[in-house]
């Protein structure tokens, strides 16, 4: 199977800070794309009213970089995709 290439960081605390913001320019570079998609797994067992500002935080953080959201993990279609995978990485 081909999943293609890509970037990953795990970053935090302090992702979407102004300290980070010349690690995630290069991350942007290294890339060589715009495109990001921001999972907020550390959160996530909290709840989506802490889950969901830090996401809205990160797409804020990475548009002043000139970057785009690759997805919208809570559009519909990406929901049903996810209800449907054999396998989800979660956090405990």
């Amino acid at each position: 199977m081909d999943i293609g290439r890509g970037t990953l960081a795990l970053v935090g605390p302090g992702e979407f800070l102004p300290a980070m913001r010349t690690v995630e320019t290069e991350l942007l570079r290294r890339s060589g794309g715009q495109r990001v998609a921001i999972l907020p797994m550390a959160s996530a067992p909290d709840g989506p009213q802490v889950a969901k500002p830090w996401a809205e935080m990160g797409a804020a953080h990475f548009a002043a970089l000139g970057a785009v959201m690759a997805l919208d993990a809570e559009a519909p279609p990406h929901v049903k995709g996810v209800r449907r995978a054999d396998w989800r990485g979660r956090p405990k």
